[in-house]
C-alpha cells in the first residue's frame, strides 16, 4: 500500500479532528503547544500515523495500532527531523513513554533522563547534556553550603528577591538558574537582565541561563501522561533527574522553592521535591511567600499592574531595577556601539525559518480573523529590519514604544479590542489587534502612527478585514495615501527595494538611529 505525506494545517478541522481520533486511539492526548503537524494518509486518505513540532520538540507522535510494524513512524520522524533543520533548530528535544525510547534510539536520538514508568527526555546530540554539564563545572565555587533556585522571573519580583536573600544569607553560595525557553510574556532576554540587575548586590549568588534542559511548565509536554497531578509530578520527577547532574557537577546541597498560595498544580511540584530531593543528599527548603500589606507578591499580579500602567502600586511588589525597566525611569537608551554590539551577538534567521514564521503569521491572522467573525478589523503590527537579526534589545523597546502608540490610539478612538497577543521571538516581534470598529478609519490612524514620526517608519501595521468572505489587506491607496518612502534617502521605498540601493549594514545603521532617537 502506497502512503502520502503532508501537512495538517491549523484551520483544517476534518484532520486535526482525524489527528485527535488517532492520538486518543494510542493513547494520548493533542498537545496544547503545537506549530506544525503532519499525517500519513493511506489511498483512502485514512489517517494512519502522525507527529507534530513545537519550536525544537518533536510530540504528539503515534502510528496506528492497524499499521505498526510497516516502518512508517521513521518516514514521520524523518521527514520532521528534516522540516527542522529547514526552520534552523539544529539541537532536537522529544519525549516518549518508556516503551519507545530504544526506537528512537535507532533514529539517533539519546537519552538525557527518565522518569521510571512516565517518560524518557531525549535528545539528537550524543554528548548534548554531557557538554552542558561540562560548561556549567566551570562555573563551579568551593564552599560548605552550596544552594539553588531555579526561576522563571516573568518578571523578576520582591517575592524572587527574597528567595534569593534567603538563600544567600544561609549559604556560602547560591547558583540562580533563569528558565532560558521563550514561554512567557516577558522575554528571557529581560527576565535575565532584571534578576542580574536585581540580585547584583549579593555577592555570594550566581546566575545562570537555564539553557535548554530545564523547561518551562508552560511547554512541559503533557498529550502521554493522564491529568494535571501526573503531568506536574512527572515535570518535577525529571526536573529532578535532570537537576540531580547539575547539583552534583555543582556541589548543590540544597534547592530553594517559594511556597505557591495560587497554584494547586505547583504546590503538587514543590511537594514532589520535598519527598524526593532528600534521597539524592540535596535539601529542599520551602519558603513562605513575601507579601505586601494586601496580598502575597505573585509574578502574574505584577504582570496585570504593569498592563494597567498602575506604577505607583507596582514599587510595592518590584526592585529598582525591575520597576525602573517597566515603568521607564532611568531605562537608559544604549548607544549606537552598545546597539550594534547587541545586535551582532543575536542568532541570525535563515531564509527557511522567515518564511516559516511567516506563513505562521498568516494562518494566525486567518484564524482570529474567522475566530471574531465577519465585520471585525485585525491589526498585525511588526518591525521593519534588513538583515538576519530579526531580534534583539532595542528593536523590543521600539516594538514596546509602538505596541503603546498603537493601544493609545484605538483607546482615544473608542475602538474596542476584542483580542490582543503579542510575541517576540528571534524570527521577529509581532501584534495582534482584533477591534470592532470602521475598518478605513483604523486604517487611517495606523498609518497616521507610520508617518507620525522617525521611529514609525520602522513600524509595519497591516489592517485586514473578511471582504466577501476572503482577508483582505487594506492598502494606503484605499484610504488615498501614497507609498511610504525609502528610510535611507526618501525616495519611493518599492524603487529602492526593487534596486537594492542600499546594503543591508546601511539600512540597519539607519534603523539603529532612528531607534534610538525615537527612544531617547
Amino acid at each position: 500500500m502506497s502512503y502520502t505525506l503532508s501537512e495538517i494545517k491549523k484551520d483544517d478541522k476534518r484532520n486535526i479532528r482525524k489527528q485527535k481520533e488517532l492520538l486518543l486511539k494510542e493513547g494520548i492526548d493533542r498537545d496544547g503547544n503545537l506549530d506544525y503537524t503532519v499525517g500519513l494518509f493511506d489511498e483512502d486518505y485514512n489517517l494512519v500515523a502522525t507527529g507534530s513540532l513545537f519550536k525544537n520538540t518533536l510530540r504528539c507522535m503515534a502510528v496506528d495500532s492497524d499499521h505498526q510494524g510497516e516502518g512508517l513512524m521513521n518516514d514521520v520522524v524523518t521527514h520532521l527531523v528534516a522540516h527542522e533543520l529547514e526552520r534552523g533548530y539544529t539541537h532536537l528535544f522529544l519525549y516518549t513513554k518508556i516503551d519507545s525510547a530504544k526506537f528512537f534510539g535507532d533514529l539517533g536520538f539519546y537519552e538525557i533522563a527518565r522518569v521510571d514508568g512516565k517518560l524518557v527526555f531525549m535528545e539528537n546530540r550524543k554528548n548534548g547534556f554531557d557538554k552542558y554539564i561540562e560548561d556549567l563545572s566551570n562555573t563551579k565555587v568551593e564552599g560548605n553550603s552550596i544552594a539553588s533556585i531555579v526561576m522563571n522571573a516573568n518578571p523578576f519580583t520582591l517575592g524572587h528577591r527574597y528567595l534569593v536573600e534567603r538563600a544567600a544569607k544561609e549559604n556560602d553560595y547560591v547558583h540562580v538558574f533563569v528558565v532560558s525557553e521563550d514561554a512567557s510574556e516577558v522575554p528571557f532576554s529581560v527576565r535575565y537582565e532584571l534578576v542580574k540587575q536585581g540580585v547584583k548586590d549579593l555577592e555570594n549568588v550566581i546566575v545562570h541561563e537555564s539553557g535548554a534542559y530545564i523547561i518551562s511548565s508552560a511547554t512541559f509536554p503533557s498529550y502521554f501522561l493522564k491529568d494535571e497531578k501526573t503531568v506536574a509530578q512527572s515535570h518535577a520527577r525529571l526536573d529532578i533527574e535532570v537537576f540531580k547532574s547539575i547539583a552534583k557537577a555543582l556541589d548543590i546541597t540544597s534547592r530553594y522553592v517559594g511556597t505557591e498560595p495560587f497554584s494547586e498544580i505547583t504546590g503538587l511540584y514543590n511537594e514532589v521535591m520535598q519527598q524526593e530531593l532528600p534521597g539524592e543528599g540535596i535539601t529542599c527548603h520551602v519558603i513562605e511567600r513575601k507579601e505586601t500589606e494586601k496580598e502575597a507578591i505573585s509574578a502574574s499580579r505584577v504582570r496585570a499592574l504593569i498592563k494597567e500602567k498602575n506604577f505607583e502600586e507596582l514599587k510595592c511588589y518590584v526592585p529598582q531595577s525591575t520597576y525602573a525597566y517597566f515603568a521607564g525611569e532611568g531605562k537608559k537608551v544604549p548607544t549606537f556601539e552598545e546597539a550594534k554590539a547587541d545586535l551582532k551577538n543575536r542568532q541570525e534567521v535563515d531564509l527557511p525559518m522567515m518564511l516559516s514564521a511567516r506563513e505562521q503569521r498568516v494562518m494566525h491572522q486567518m484564524e482570529l480573523l474567522k475566530q471574531y467573525g465577519e465585520g471585525t478589523v485585525l491589526i498585525c503590527f511588526t518591525m521593519n529590519m534588513a538583515g538576519p537579526v530579526k531580534y534583539f534589545e532595542l528593536l523590543s523597546r521600539a516594538f514596546e514604544k509602538g505596541k503603546e502608540e498603537i493601544e493609545s490610539t484605538l483607546k482615544n478612538m473608542g475602538a474596542p479590542v476584542l483580542h490582543h497577543e503579542s510575541h517576540q521571538e528571534v524570527t521577529g516581534v509581532t501584534a495582534f489587534y482584533a477591534v470592532c470598529f470602521d475598518p478605513m478609519k483604523v486604517k487611517e490612524a495606523m498609518v497616521h502612527i507610520e508617518d507620525g514620526s522617525s521611529l514609525g517608519r520602522l513600524f509595519d501595521i497591516d489592517v485586514l478585514v473578511v471582504k466577501d468572505g476572503e482577508e483582505t489587506k487594506l492598502s494606503r491607496e484605499d484610504i488615498g495615501m501614497g507609498e511610504r518612502s525609502c528610510l535611507v534617502c526618501k525616495k519611493p521605498g518599492s524603487e529602492c527595494a526593487r534596486s537594492r540601493a542600499h546594503s543591508v549594514k546601511e539600512l540597519q545603521d539607519k534603523s539603529i538611529e532612528v531607534m534610538i532617537q525615537g527612544l531617547s
